[in-house]
């Protein structure tokens, strides 16, 4: 292509370029733009939750790339025993979760669906739970400590 045909196409894709411009201010001062762009995105529902899904997530140690929709999925695959259970072993794993500080607390989804809230099932005072099984060496270890410091603690 010569630099005089170069310089001619370029001039007509210029053209073209300026004349859908033209053509959309044109009908923006005609009120014929698009509507439906200026129209706002509707906002999505909240989600509503059970009171004892709402009681189990603001017990259990979340975070915020935690997905409450996502527990709440797992919450409702449980018996209504299964429920009661995790949310008691919710004060066990926080406050496991406090006396451990790098331990990073799993997803409420998993806690649930993996059935992890077996493992922090009260025990009769003066019995040490033993650890579960999920947890690495070195939790399994500061588990029994922190079982330990609560049963001194009473």
């Amino acid at each position: 292509m010569t630099n005089i045909a170069h310089v001619s196409q370029m001039m007509r894709d210029a053209s073209r370029l300026l004349s859908d411009i033209a053509d959309k201010l044109d009908a923006i001062d005609t009120g014929q733009a698009d509507v439906a762009a200026a129209q706002p995105t509707p906002k999505r529902k909240r989600a509503v939750y059970s009171d004892d899904f709402e009681s189990f997530w603001h017990a259990y140690p979340t975070d915020q790339i935690m997905s409450k929709k996502e527990a709440a999925r797992a919450w409702q695959s449980l018996t209504p025993e299964e429920r009661l259970n995790a949310s008691r072993a919710c004060t066990a794993f926080r406050s496991y979760c406090q006396s451990n500080p790098t331990y990073r607390p799993v997803h409420a989804c998993r806690f649930l669906s993996q059935r992890r809230f077996e493992g922090f099932a009260s025990a009769p005072n003066g019995h040490i739970r033993p650890p579960p099984d999920w947890l690495s060496p070195e939790h399994q270890e500061q588990w029994i400590q922190s079982e330990q410091r609560r049963i001194a603690n009473g």
